[in-house]
């Protein structure tokens, strides 16, 4: 047959006002079939399956003003509307509406996966750690085994005692005990000692004396042997005399830093009178500084002792005698970075000092150079507490979101991680 001469179709969408109209009329359709079927259908008549049938099917368990029965002729009809939906071949899906009477039209096909290019292939790739940092990780991995092994011993000594301690008090047999348990026991009750001792001194624990320590709020303290360091908002590092009541000034280093310093760790050096402190500040920056102690100042100290009637002596001494018996220079500046420093921690091999920073992440540095040798991310929140474990091994950080990282300093790896709380957990320490 010829063809058909071409005609001009013009296809033309329905107006809101006409679609509208079009669901209301399907709606009661919908409606006046489900009420035909609602009487047959099966619904539960507890309540507590009444509700878990709801809940499944995405409605509310009760509507304002209905009762038991009300809320089961609910469930009927929308189980006959569902039926009746099916035969007709509508999705429904009550995820996606909150009407389990809407018309919903069928969910689009999923898209391909994308093809991969041969050749192509995802691989995880490390970095290659500098010889800086594999040489530190070696001796903290010497230093760290040494240390737990001594640990260990110790704590099987103290086990053996204990338990030889208990099989001697109740045993009839009293044998002689060995070298070993004879050690072990006399530890086990120096240990007994110690602990006493510091229940005794925390139980009459008081307030000795006081002293203003800054013009602005003080940030961080931290402590060596007698010595107590203090850092505030004014930048400034003072060190404090803590035998005596009235903490005495030892030593002060005016505008240490740029803003306010958030914290502070102090560790002896090699030499008895010698210290470093770390210090760590929201200026981006961490330093290092020596405490030293000032040879003048002792020598002041060795004249004042004798005995000597010259006034002109006496002046000089006096002039001398303003100088405070340490001096604070610095030592390294570390900087690195990209938002405030919040705490900082010596590592106890005294070679490493460990910072974290709201920038997420925290970095080990080299004491001796100032170098930085790990940038270490892995918190999601602000990162903002340290800490050390005794043996050297383990690190320890904190985040704003209260998860707690601990690191394994000799391979680099994440030991484990866990939530402590929802808040800012600022402080952790190894006991």
């Amino acid at each position: 047959p010829p063809p058909l001469p071409p005609t001009n179709i013009e296809v033309m969408d329905l107006s809101t006002e006409s679609l509208q109209r079009r669901q209301e009329h399907e709606q009661l359709l919908l409606n006046l079939e489900a009420k035909k079927r609602a009487f047959a259908m099966d619904v539960p008549t507890l309540p507590n399956d009444v509700k878990h049938a709801l809940r499944e099917l995405g409605q509310p368990v009760r509507l304002f003003g209905e009762n038991l029965a009300n809320v089961r002729d609910r469930l009927r009809m929308v189980l006959a509307k569902i039926e009746v939906m099916k035969e007709g071949g509508v999705f429904v899906d009550s995820a996606f509406v909150g009407d389990i009477g809407a018309v919903v039209p069928p969910p689009p096909p999923p898209p391909p996966l994308p093809v991969e290019e041969e050749g192509e292939e995802e691989v995880t790739k490390y970095t290659h750690a500098p010889p800086s940092l594999i040489e530190a990780r070696k001796e903290i991995t010497i230093y760290s085994l040494q240390n737990a092994k001594q640990r260990l011993e110790r704590e099987r000594r103290r086990r053996a005692g204990a338990a030889q301690r208990v099989s001697h008090r109740t045993s009839n047999n009293k044998r002689a005990r060995t070298t070993y348990e004879e050690q072990a026991s006399k530890e086990l009750d120096d240990l007994d000692d110690q602990c006493l001792l510091l229940y005794k001194s925390i139980r009459s624990m008081a307030l000795e004396g006081s002293q203003y320590g800054d013009a602005r709020p003080l940030s961080a303290v931290c402590t060596s042997g007698n010595i107590v360091a203090t850092g505030g908002w004014s930048g400034t590092i003072q060190l404090w005399d803590g035998k005596k009541d009235t903490l005495d000034v030892l030593g002060r280093k005016g505008m240490a830093h740029e803003d306010r310093i958030m914290g502070m760790d102090m560790m002896k050096c090699r030499g008895d009178e010698d210290h470093m402190v770390a210090t760590a500040s929201i200026d981006l920056s961490a330093k290092l500084w020596h405490v030293r102690r000032n040879e003048d100042v002792l020598m002041e100290e060795d004249d004042d002792d004798d005995d000597n009637d010259d006034d002109t002596t006496t002046i000089t001494n006096t002039t001398k005698n303003t100088n405070t018996p340490y001096t604070i220079s610095e030592a390294h500046h570390l900087k690195g970075h990209k938002a405030r420093l919040c705490s900082v921690a010596f590592h106890p091999m005294k070679q490493h000092v460990v910072t974290t920073s709201f920038d997420h992440t925290w970095r080990l540095w080299d004491v001796e150079t100032g170098s930085q040798l790990l940038l270490q991310d892995g918190h999601v929140k602000e990162t903002y507490g340290v800490g050390m474990h005794p043996d050297g091994s383990l690190c320890s950080t904190t985040d704003f979101g209260g998860v707690v990282q601990v690191w394994d300093l000799r391979s680099g790896k994440s030991a484990c991680h866990f939530l402590v709380s929802t808040e800012i957990e600022r402080e952790i320490l190894f006991v």
